[in-house]
C-alpha cells in the first residue's frame, strides 16, 4: 500500500498552489512502516498517515477556529482510487486542486 500512497501523494504535491507548504516523510521505523503527508495551507494544517497495512489517519485542522474539518481513521480499499476514498480529506483542505491521478 505504501508504494500506491507514495505515488498518489507525489502526484497531489505537484498540484498544490504555491502558498501551500507540504512534505511527504517516512515515519520512524516500526513493524508496520508508514508515510506521512503534511500540508500547511493559509487556512488549515493537515496530516495524512498511511501504513503498509492499508490503515490511515486523516486530519485537517482549521487554523482560524482550531476545529477539525476532517478527522478520521480508516482502511484503504485496493478496489477504489485513493482520491475517491479521501474525498472528504481533500474537500476539507478547501484548495482549488486539479485531481491527482488515481493509482
Amino acid at each position: 500500500m505504501l508504494s500506491r500512497f507514495h505515488a498518489w501523494a507525489t502526484a497531489l504535491l505537484a498540484t498544490l498552489p504555491q502558498d501551500v507548504e507540504a512534505g511527504l516523510n517516512v515515519c520512524p521505523p516500526s513493524a508496520n512502516p508508514a508515510l506521512r503527508l503534511e500540508l500547511d495551507t493559509p487556512a488549515a494544517l493537515a496530516s495524512l498517515v498511511c501504513w503498509e497495512s492499508g490503515n490511515y489517519a486523516a486530519e485537517v485542522l482549521d487554523v482560524r477556529t482550531e476545529q477539525y474539518r476532517c478527522q478520521r481513521l480508516g482502511e484503504f480499499s485496493p478496489d477504489f482510487p485513493l482520491s475517491e476514498q479521501l474525498s472528504d480529506f481533500l474537500a476539507a483542505l478547501q484548495l482549488d486542486l486539479a485531481p491527482p491521478p488515481a493509482p
